[in-house]
């Protein structure tokens, strides 16, 4: 329910996965915002949908930040232009 994604907040939500700095499992995440792992999915996808590239990983271990220098370059939110243009590490 809406209630749900009130929990959430973006940058604590990052902050928390970025602190482990590994995959986080899904129940610690729920235990840690008070909801559901459903919530935590739906949220996770939520949050890639809205993001130029994907921000964070998901996989049977759980969650994990994509690749640092990628994830600060959304969170700049550069316009998708400019982002194509950026040097990638391979």
């Amino acid at each position: 329910g809406r209630e749900d994604a009130m929990a959430f907040d973006k940058d604590r939500f990052l902050d928390v996965l970025a602190s482990r700095g590994d995959w986080v499992d899904a129940r610690f995440i729920a235990d840690t915002f008070g909801v559901t792992t459903r919530t935590v999915r739906n949220y996770v996808k939520k949050l890639n949908d809205e993001s130029e590239s994907e921000l964070v990983e998901s996989s049977y271990r759980g969650y994990r930040l994509q690749d640092r220098e990628r994830q600060q370059e959304s969170l700049r939110d550069i316009p998708q232009r400019e982002y194509d243009l950026l040097p990638r590490g391979h």
